[in-house]
């Protein structure tokens, strides 16, 4: 498995457990925005540190990924 499929996993895990469907926010790019840093607001665990080190590691930041879906909205998620 390659680094962007397994964020991907690491990703949908930590949206199932606040109970928010990945694949309803890569649909609504704005939703997606605005939920994601309502969710990672004040969210520190070691899965969000985990992240941001995945992140950090190909290139990117925690908050880079989440304002800007752009580059990353491919539909894996």
């Amino acid at each position: 498995m390659n680094s962007r499929s397994e964020l991907a996993i690491i990703l949908g895990d930590l949206l199932k457990e606040r109970g928010i469907a990945a694949r309803a926010l890569a649909r609504d790019t704005d939703t997606s925005r605005s939920t994601l840093r309502a969710f990672l607001a004040g969210q520190r665990s070691p899965r969000i540190d985990i992240l941001e080190a995945w992140l950090s590691h190909l290139g990117y930041s925690l908050e880079v990924f989440t304002l800007d879906t752009r580059h990353h909205d491919t539909g894996a998620v």
